[in-house]
């Protein structure tokens, strides 16, 4: 089984901590699972089996609970490094 967006995450993510060091910035990572919500397309109860062929991984979050997520890393002065949702 090839899981090619979690390769295309995990290398994305070496890139931005690499520019963030070279640069001297912070950053933050949030890695969400797979995004589901009224808008995405995707009606979890229809999709899972799916989802669970090709991948083997069972993770979702919902999009708002996402966008919060987001809003309250942002907000929070001590927030730092990976965030796993």
């Amino acid at each position: 089984m090839q899981l090619w967006s979690a390769l295309c995450k995990t290398l994305a993510e070496k890139a931005a901590w690499a520019l963030a060091a070279d640069r001297g910035l912070d950053l933050i990572v949030m890695n969400p699972a797979t995004v589901a919500g009224p808008k995405s397309g995707m009606n979890i109860n229809n999709n899972v089996q799916n989802l669970l062929d090709q991948s083997g991984i069972f993770a979702f979050i919902h999009v708002d609970d996402l966008a919060s997520a987001h809003i309250l890393t942002y907000q929070a002065d001590r927030a730092a490094g990976r965030y796993i949702c």
